[in-house]
């Protein structure tokens, strides 16, 4: 039988978790400065601008790389606290 130490498998994968965050965060990175706007302005910019079907394209993908920022942050965040449940 092998035995599995907790904190070991909770570093595992908050070292996951963190190299997820840097893959997005490089993404949104990459929108950043083909616009020149962080992800606020761009989106006024979108609701304000003339249909542009790339740009919508953009926003669309873009918007999602921001909720999952959001939800690898609040992951790393549990994982640290210790609210881990494994199954």
């Amino acid at each position: 039988m092998t035995t599995i130490n907790k904190k070991h498998l909770s570093d595992l994968i908050l070292m996951e978790a963190y190299a997820d965050l840097h893959k997005v965060k490089d993404k949104i990175s990459l929108f950043e400065k083909k616009y020149n706007l962080n992800f606020e302005n761009f989106e006024k910019l979108i609701h304000s601008e003339k249909e542009n079907f790339e740009k919508y394209d953009d926003y669309i993908e873009w918007k999602a790389y921001i909720a999952q920022l959001k939800d690898l942050q609040q992951k790393i965040k549990d994982i640290k606290r210790g609210k881990l449940q494994i199954s």
